[in-house]
């Protein structure tokens, strides 16, 4: 039975802000973290996929889902979500249903890959691998817009949240997630956006503006990496991937998925998680 907002099993990793888990399956654990605009159920059919021979667990991110907003504006800073992350992490691998034999594999989406792409520069050691879909690693996508018009454009909107632009609509973030014509995923996905306030998406962008608030790592990773993304893009180009990975001296795969977008884990739920399950069996990670 698939994966659905009301029905899943859910926990709270307590902190400073407490965030919202989903759970199912046994074995090895895979922890989930979406990105913008998002939350857990961007990656259901994913997930559904993989429970079950894994323990699969989705966090919703601060002021996202089920996660409550956190009342000091600090908590939004790289420092702070990875913090938090790494609480699901622990949590994940001491669950009574993972193996707990290896740390747990991160696949983050968007801000999720960013928290990844932060997690495998300073603390490689609570992962086992990291799967990012649809961000190369920042410093890689900085490369991109200095040199790149094109990626340039693509990255704008986010210039424009911090100059004071409105985010997108609850209704225009659905039209990125899924069909018009799956119209039971797009009232479950516009029902969980709709809570999303406007200020929680901005606050992400406006805390981690400067790029010297990323962390610096404190030795060169040796993750093994994969990077799924889609051809149709229009946000981190096809071509920002070009490059490997800074730092890291594990192996490297990228796969681009024809007719993938943004959104290509939610599209094309089904190829993603064959990559996911094809790469982390060759990798020994699952």
């Amino acid at each position: 039975m698939r994966l659905r907002p009301g029905d899943a099993v859910c926990a709270s990793v307590l902190g400073s802000t407490p965030l919202h888990c989903v759970i199912a399956g046994s074995g090895s654990a895979v922890l989930f973290v979406h990105g913008f605009p998002g939350w857990w159920y961007t990656w259901a059919a994913v997930m559904d996929a993989l429970r079950k021979r894994h323990l699969v667990i989705a966090v919703d991110l601060p002021g996202h889902g089920r996660s409550p907003s956190p009342r000091d504006p600090a908590e939004y800073t790289l420092p702070c979500l990875l913090a938090g992350v790494r609480r699901c992490l622990d949590a994940a691998r001491a669950h009574p249903l993972a193996d707990g034999v290896r740390p747990p594999l991160l696949v983050g989406h968007d801000w999720g890959a960013v928290i990844g792409w932060a997690l495998a520069d300073t603390a490689p050691e609570l992962l086992s691998g990291l799967v990012t879909v649809g961000m190369p690693h920042p410093q890689r996508l900085r490369e991109a817009i200095a040199v790149d018009p094109s990626q340039r454009a693509a990255s704008a909107y986010a210039q424009r949240l911090l100059a004071g632009g409105a985010p997108p609509t609850a209704e225009e973030a659905v039209d990125w997630i899924v069909s018009p014509s799956e119209s039971g995923e797009r009232d479950a996905h516009l029902a969980a956006l709709l809570s999303t306030s406007p200020d929680d998406v901005v606050a992400y962008y406006r805390a981690n503006a400067a790029a010297h608030r990323m962390p610096v790592p404190r030795r060169p990773p040796e993750l093994p990496v994969l990077q799924v993304h889609g051809l149709e893009d229009r946000f981190c180009l096809p071509s920002s991937f070009a490059a490997p990975p800074p730092l890291n001296t594990g192996p490297v795969t990228t796969i681009a998925i024809p007719g993938g977008d943004h959104f290509v884990h939610v599209k094309h739920a089904r190829r993603v998680a064959a990559e996911i399950t094809c790469w982390g069996a060759a990798a020994g990670l699952l």
